[in-house]
């Protein structure tokens, strides 16, 4: 599939995606913000071997191996600045920030794991007849299965929470964000 039609379809997905609406700047750019976003997690997922397609191209997942020791590339600072500045806008930086930081300090520091960014499928393709949301977990299991490893991952959608437990993954800690949000770290051993 080519790059613009995946563009667009995470773009479409990300539309519709709470997380992605939290740290998007909400203005009147907001659809080319997201857009930059999904060129961004398309990039990133393609260089860390990391972006699994359904077959019949409506849905996506972003889950890459993470090694003891992985370092930022140039690359990675570079279009880091980009989405501070493209996507998420300078005035909302420091708060941003300070939730990545807490992220990354549940996930392993000692042992490889695959960290599942992302999973999406196309809105209008959604449903139990489709088949690809069922797929592209499979395809992402079946991944960390062959290579005897975790996968780490997190949500603050309660529905999502409830979809991971019934796929097997354990909460591990609850970050209680504010009075309304709560931030659940899963993980899924093999």
């Amino acid at each position: 599939m080519n790059s613009d039609k995946l563009e667009k379809i995470l773009t479409t997905i990300l539309l519709d995606n709470p997380s992605a609406t939290h740290i998007v700047k909400s203005d009147r750019q907001r659809v080319a913000r997201i857009r930059h976003l999904a060129r961004y997690m398309l990039r990133k997922a393609k260089r860390k071997k990391g972006l699994f397609i359904s077959d019949d191209g409506n849905g996506l997942a972003i889950c890459y191996k993470v090694n003891v020791g992985d370092k930022k590339t140039f690359i990675d600072f570079i279009e880091e600045i980009g989405i501070a500045f493209k996507v998420i806008g300078y005035m909302r930086i420091p708060g941003i920030l300070k939730r990545q930081a807490y992220l990354k300090k549940q996930l392993p520091t000692d042992k490889p794991y695959y960290y599942f960014w992302f999973f999406g499928v196309n809105p209008e393709k959604r449903g139990a007849e489709n088949g690809s949301a069922s797929e592209l977990k499979q395809k992402v299991f079946d991944a960390a299965k062959n290579d005897g490893l975790p996968i780490y991952t997190e949500t603050s959608i309660k529905k999502n929470k409830v979809v991971y437990q019934r796929y097997g993954f354990e909460i591990f800690h609850e970050w209680k964000m504010n009075e309304r949000s709560t931030m659940w770290f899963m993980k899924k051993e093999f």
